[in-house]
C-alpha cells in the first residue's frame, strides 16, 4: 500500500514539474497595415510544434518558456 502512495506520488509531481515547463502563448499576426493576416504558420523553432492563424490572424500556441517563435506567410 505505501509502494502503491509513493509511486502516485512521485508520477503526481513529475506532472506538476512537466506542466510548469509549457507556456501558451496567444497573439495576432497582421500585415503593416494592421490587417490580419490569416493562414500564416507559427512555428517554435528547433521542433515540429507548430500552428496556422485563424480567418482572424489569431494563433495560440504552447511551447517552453524561452521558445523562439517563426513566423512564415
Amino acid at each position: 500500500m505505501k509502494r502503491t502512495i509513493y509511486l502516485f506520488l512521485l508520477l503526481a509531481t513529475c506532472k506538476m514539474m512537466y506542466a510548469q515547463d509549457i507556456i501558451t502563448v496567444k497573439g495576432v499576426v497582421t500585415d503593416s497595415q494592421s490587417i490580419p493576416m490569416p493562414g500564416t504558420t507559427v512555428s517554435e523553432k528547433g521542433t515540429k510544434n507548430s500552428t496556422v492563424t485563424s480567418m482572424d490572424g489569431n494563433y495560440q500556441i504552447k511551447v517552453k518558456p524561452n521558445a523562439i517563435l517563426v513566423f512564415s506567410f
